[in-house]
């Protein structure tokens, strides 16, 4: 009570109201034992009581808000529909998804509370790993940066915890609304096909988990590299060749599987630095030493270079026979 009356005499107002509010309100009395057991994680030194204090009050945050209803329509606020990039005011328990994140609404019904939200974060060259479940779907409308969905953090909430469903627009010097496109719909729902549907990418079946005797090679590169980490329709596999098209789409590739000769790298040390490319930073000049483009360009090149130095060493093998 003597450091209550040291402060200030508006800080001292406030204290003695919120002590008073305690003392009459068993159910915030009660919570307030609780909040003062909060200790830090000992197991985890990353969530400390502190962190466990903040997730708490942006719990608290959304839930003191009020719910909003059309009593013409019995449609809920804010109203959104699939494929709408919010912003989320998180409050997750120890690895749970913490803090404002943008998401992708993912299913809603108007006259109902929950929503479901695929999270999103932004695309960090050097260190975004992308995979089936979490993928670059690049530039989103008005928004600045690329977006990476976070498929495999999928989750629902109540509408209480958006933050806003409209987005500063630079150009009109509006708020507005913001919708994925049809294609980065389509990359959407390939991403559910594998979180979801248990669909395997085209990277993890056909060039990751078979054939440890072959690399691939793509007739085209530069397009086909973009299917790597996407579910396919496999028209024909053979230990050479698998022929295969995407979803919503009637277009063929080939994804063909070649003998290989590597010297100081092991076939899956190839593999991964193509698949996980990432750019190269310095951190001493604050520059990328090297885009991710570059460093996927050159990772390819050691696979063709191990292709074509088996293909050598065949012609050699059988010129020495001859």
């Amino acid at each position: 009570m003597r450091n209550i009356l040291d402060l200030e005499e508006f800080e001292r107002s406030e204290m003695l109201g919120i002590s008073n509010g305690l003392i009459l309100d068993s159910q915030l009395k009660k919570l307030a034992k609780t909040l003062s057991q909060i200790v830090d994680d000992s197991t985890t030194p990353a969530y400390t009581r502190l962190d466990t204090l903040d997730r708490i009050s942006r719990y608290v945050d959304s839930a003191k808000k009020h719910s909003i209803k059309d009593d013409r329509t019995g449609e809920l606020k804010p109203v959104v529909s699939q494929y709408m990039i919010v912003r989320v005011n998180f409050a997750g328990l120890g690895s749970e998804l913490d803090n404002i994140h943008y998401g992708i609404v993912w299913n809603a019904d108007r006259k109902r509370d929950h929503i479901s939200i695929i999270p999103t974060t932004s695309f960090k060259p050097a260190s975004t790993l992308e995979t089936g479940e979490t993928f670059n779907i690049g530039k989103v409308g008005f928004l600045s940066g690329e977006t990476v969905v976070l498929m495999n953090q999928i989750t629902s909430v109540s509408r209480k915890r958006i933050r806003t469903a409209r987005h500063f627009n630079p150009t009109s010097d509006k708020k507005e609304l913001v919708k994925l496109s049809l294609l980065q719909q389509k990359r959407v729902m390939e991403g559910f096909r594998i979180y979801g549907l248990k669909e395997e990418s085209l990277s993890s079946k056909y060039i990751r988990n078979s054939f440890s005797d072959r690399l691939p090679m793509f007739d085209d590169p530069e397009l086909q590299y973009q299917h790597l980490h996407r579910p396919i329709i496999e028209i024909e596999n053979t230990k050479d060749l698998v022929v295969y098209r995407l979803y919503d789409s009637e277009q063929e590739f080939n994804l063909h599987r070649k003998p290989f000769q590597l010297m100081d790298s092991t076939r899956n040390n190839v593999i991964k630095d193509w698949v996980e490319a990432k750019a190269i930073w310095d951190p001493d000049t604050e520059t990328f030493v090297k885009e991710r483009d570059e460093v996927r360009k050159d990772a390819y090149i050691v696979i063709q270079d191990a292709i074509e130095k088996f293909v050598t060493s065949e012609i050699k093998s059988d010129e020495v026979t001859a």
